[in-house]
């Protein structure tokens, strides 16, 4: 049974059973209301129709990059969601989910594969508002009243050369997700164990980048941030 991943609340379900999005067709949702938030919160910035189009212009380049940037984040999203919860490094910095974002670097390779189509850069941990004073259409960053410290951040910076003129141009996602975790697992770890996550996850996350097999990992055969806290 294949499985899909709901882009709003990270359910896991048959593929089947879940809803595709009308414009770029890979999101999925597994209802119509997680849909609908998923489209006022953060996909109607990223969201592009993935129609053949006749020329490789700029403008065309800029919506096949969209497709690419849109899988491979479909891809690596349950991933990534655990590795911006270890980056926060909550059992020494309880509050920082709310003030703080991971942030991600990452250079298109060319990979025909969607979850190997970008490389891991750099990484690290950045204020909130030091983000949106320099990207401020990054909205989704911060949240409504109802929402404060519920949700978890993370940006990435995704760099690709379409003529090859060794002059990269950037283009910037951020996702806000819901984690019932917070308060609970991530807060509670042991803070040394916590700390030393925080201080690895980056290594990590370049080595589980380059395996590209993101559908192993889900399944629990090799989620290294995971088996460090056993």
């Amino acid at each position: 049974m294949a499985v899909g991943l709901c882009l709003n609340c990270s359910v896991e379900k048959d593929m089947r059973s879940l809803k595709k999005c009308g414009g770029c067709g890979i999101a999925l949702y597994c209802s119509t209301e997680c849909q609908k938030i998923s489209w006022k919160t953060t996909h109607k910035y990223s969201c592009v129709s993935v129609a053949p189009l006749p020329s490789m212009g700029i403008e065309d380049f800029d919506r096949r990059f969209n497709k690419t940037i849109e899988r491979w984040m479909y891809e690596w999203r349950g991933i990534l969601e655990g590795y911006s919860m270890a980056a926060l490094d909550l059992a020494n910095y309880p509050e920082r989910h709310i003030t703080h974002a991971m942030c991600l670097e990452l250079r298109h390779t060319g990979n025909k594969i969607p979850a190997r189509s970008f490389e891991f850069m750099n990484g690290r941990v950045c204020a909130i508002e030091e983000i949106l004073s320099r990207q401020p259409e990054l909205k989704v960053l911060r949240d409504p009243p109802s929402l404060v410290g519920q949700r978890v951040h993370y940006v990435m910076a995704f760099y690709f050369d379409p003529a090859n003129t060794k002059i990269s141009r950037c283009k910037i996602r951020a996702q806000a997700w819901t984690d019932p975790s917070i308060g609970s697992r991530w807060h509670l770890l042991d803070k040394e164990i916590s700390a030393f996550l925080a201080m690895k996850v980056f290594d990590l996350a370049k080595s589980d980048f380059e395996k590209g097999d993101p559908n192993k990992m889900r399944a629990g055969e090799v989620e290294p941030f995971l088996q460090l806290m056993l």
